[in-house]
């Protein structure tokens, strides 16, 4: 059972990170543009699942979630389309998306939908690299200051 000062902290590291995912995405992301859309190389997925290993996985999805979606909210390339289709149903919803909401020919809307499949492989290929030299950094140093709370999920994955 938590405590109260250990759940302070764990929404003080939880907006934390929250923030390094608004900014990472927002600030530290390639947009390439398609059509009338775009696609983003970014690294806000890495900060995503460096708080679900730091923080488990009900703080750190909810890290990831407040920080992605204010950057998707800010952002007009993704406003519309991106707190569904981005987060949850990218690239296969998008398809759908960009075919029968906005109208574009199923040809274009296939090739757009390969292109957001390659831009998240290679977000996805990027994020595990960058959170294994984060989290293996880290990790140590917030153990010994004491900072990295015990996690359930972790006792069981990660010893």
């Amino acid at each position: 059972m938590e405590n109260k000062n250990s759940r302070i902290v764990k929404v003080i590291q939880t907006g934390v990170l929250a923030a390094l995912c608004f900014v990472s995405f927002t600030f530290l992301s390639i947009k390439i543009p398609v059509g009338e859309d775009a696609v983003s190389l970014h690294i806000g997925n890495t900060f995503c699942v460096l708080a679900a290993l730091l923080l488990g996985g009900w703080y750190g999805g909810l890290s990831g979630a407040i920080g992605m979606t204010i950057s998707d909210l800010l952002d007009p390339t993704y406003a519309i389309g991106g707190l569904a289709f981005n987060v949850v149903f990218d690239p296969i919803a998008g398809y759908f998306y960009k075919q029968y909401i906005l109208g574009q020919p199923q040809q274009m809307a296939a090739v757009l939908a390969k292109i957001s499949v390659f831009a998240t492989f290679v977000n996805a290929v990027v994020s595990v690299i960058l959170v294994s030299i984060i989290y293996n950094a880290i990790r140590p140093v917030l153990s010994k200051s004491g900072l990295l709370l015990p996690v359930g999920e972790r006792k069981s994955i990660l010893k």
